[in-house]
């Protein structure tokens, strides 16, 4: 069998997101698996999905926001006026304003990144995003005492 790796979604009480994956060696089994995992949780699964992945060949790299727990949130908007958002994990400081953080979209890494996202992806209605709304520079840092 071919790995696929599965990826679920999870969303809190308090709107709080998480997303985890595994690699997957019997695909029959995974709503089972699936099915156990929620009775075990408070959270509720929103999406799983599995598929063959695309392997990057890159590295990460350093920089103001290297953490995957820093993170610039895109907003984009469907003709249907439903909105999109896109996540990019420790964003590059380029993609914001100077001085700022919000996020630069004539920057040229964003103004590739809104042109590759609008027509490409959309909401679960089946909307296809038209064009950008706006962005900012977010943290998914827990602070602890």
């Amino acid at each position: 069998m071919t790995q696929v790796r599965a990826i679920w979604e999870w969303e809190d009480n308090a709107g709080g997101f998480l997303r985890a994956s595994n690699w997957v060696f019997a695909t029959p089994g995974l709503a089972t698996l699936e099915a156990a995992i929620q009775a075990c949780s408070n959270a509720d699964l929103l999406y799983a999905t599995n598929g063959i992945p695309t392997v990057s060949s890159g590295a990460p790299g350093p920089g103001t926001y290297n953490l995957t727990t820093d993170v610039a949130v895109l907003i984009f908007a469907t003709a249907a006026g439903s909105n999109v958002r896109v996540v990019i994990p420790g964003p590059d400081i380029s993609v914001f304003g100077p001085d700022t953080n919000v996020v630069d979209p004539t920057a040229t890494t964003v103004a590739a990144l809104i042109a590759a996202v609008t027509g490409t992806l959309g909401d679960s209605a089946g909307n296809v995003v038209t064009g950008y709304v706006s962005g900012v520079k977010s943290s998914r840092r827990v602070e602890q005492s």
